[in-house]
């Protein structure tokens, strides 16, 4: 197997580790270290594809499957980190200042705070990065059943795009990883005691704004 393709991804991810890290220093915000984590989760996908592919080749039928099965457990990891920029809510990059009618020294303002906006920059890249990955990953997933017809490859489109959209409320509101998968029962357990109107509509929502990125990418690619 020829792995060359990773090297790209390691190079993002080590300058990306640097910059997370400087910023880290400044304001000892753990966050940007498990940025560099969700970004090497968020390249995940797209490498467990390829090594699907890979084995696809070699007529190796049950490694290629369980490739594809660990594509769909971490492919939602690299849709996830666009959750991420709640986070910068806390550095005030914008600000209001009332005053009394008839004085023109309020309104609103922005920080000259650098660091902050670096902040901003970094999650908004990381972001950018992780998203490209999972979008690509599920290209190439939707592309490989094209001899089944169109029908079936709106359903692998689909039903990735929900069950991410699920997979992402758990890790952003419940708090788990695709690790937990490991333990079912527990899991199973917590998913459906915390289901309600929000849960249901934050992932239906999310997939559809999956499946709109998917559709800008396609767009892109077709005009390039």
């Amino acid at each position: 197997m020829n792995y060359t393709f990773l090297k790209p991804y390691l190079i993002f991810i080590l300058t990306y580790g640097v910059v997370c890290f400087f910023i880290f220093f400044q304001s000892f915000n753990f966050l940007y270290l498990m940025l560099v984590f969700n970004t090497f989760l968020a390249t995940l996908p797209m490498v467990f594809i390829m090594i699907s592919f890979d084995f696809k080749k070699m007529n190796k039928r049950i490694m290629q499957i369980i490739f594809l099965l660990l594509w769909l457990l971490f492919f939602p990891n690299a849709l996830y980190m666009i959750t991420d920029f709640i986070h910068i809510t806390g550095d005030h990059l914008i600000y209001f200042k009332e005053v009394p009618p008839y004085q023109s020294d309020g309104g609103t303002f922005y920080s000259n705070d650098f660091i902050g906006w670096m902040k901003l920059l970094v999650i908004g890249i990381g972001a950018f990065y992780a998203t490209l990955m999972g979008i690509k990953s599920l290209d190439l997933v939707v592309k490989s059943y094209k001899t089944k017809g169109k029908v079936i490859q709106g359903v692998i489109l689909i039903s990735s795009s929900v069950l991410a959209g699920i997979a992402v409320y758990i890790g952003r509101f419940l708090r788990f990883n695709s690790w937990d998968i490991l333990n079912p029962f527990m899991l199973l357990r917590n998913i459906f005691s915390a289901m309600d109107s929000f849960s249901m509509s934050f992932s239906l929502i999310f997939a559809g704004y999956i499946l709109g990125i998917y559709g800008i990418y396609k767009l892109i690619i077709k005009e390039t």
